[in-house]
């Protein structure tokens, strides 16, 4: 469920800083991501290897790096060889710390535009004001001709 936006002005205003001082928060964290980033998903995996004389037969199985994948729809996954683990998880960690500030953003800018529309709707008044609106009219009204240009 959303939070509702505060009705007061003050408040609102206040929301909206804060709102706006996590955007900036998280666009810098963007701004300052130098990479690289790799996409999918990185998981050491627990594998047996199958040989006769192993110890994984015995219950200590081989580390197994994969990178999963996904691209339209289509789902890859490569091993990732001992040598380029930590690089390959280094960069999937920062990829992914990339991605969930651009969710953020997202998130932080619907609240943005849910507070701007509040703060508008508790700063405008109605004019005429209610007690004067159509037909309720107080006090004398002009009469003239009707005619344009008429003395």
């Amino acid at each position: 469920m959303k939070p509702t936006p505060p009705s007061d002005p003050s408040r609102l205003r206040q929301a909206l800083h804060q709102t706006e001082e996590q955007h900036a928060e998280r666009v810098k964290s963007l701004i300052e991501e130098r990479g690289p980033l790799i996409r999918g998903s990185f998981v050491v995996q627990a594998v047996p290897c199958g040989k006769a004389r192993c110890k994984c037969l015995r219950g200590e199985p081989h580390p197994r790096a994969m990178l999963y994948v996904s691209d339209d729809g289509a789902h890859f996954s490569a091993y990732v060889p001992q040598a380029d683990r930590a690089r390959v998880e280094r960069a999937n960690r920062q990829y992914r710390r990339f991605r969930k500030a651009r969710a953020e953003i997202t998130k932080l800018t619907t609240r943005t535009l849910e507070l701007t529309d509040a703060l508008q709707a508790a700063l405008t008044e109605p004019y005429p004001p209610p007690e004067r609106a159509r037909g309720k009219r107080s006090g004398p009204r002009r009469r003239g001709s009707g005619k344009k240009g008429s003395s």
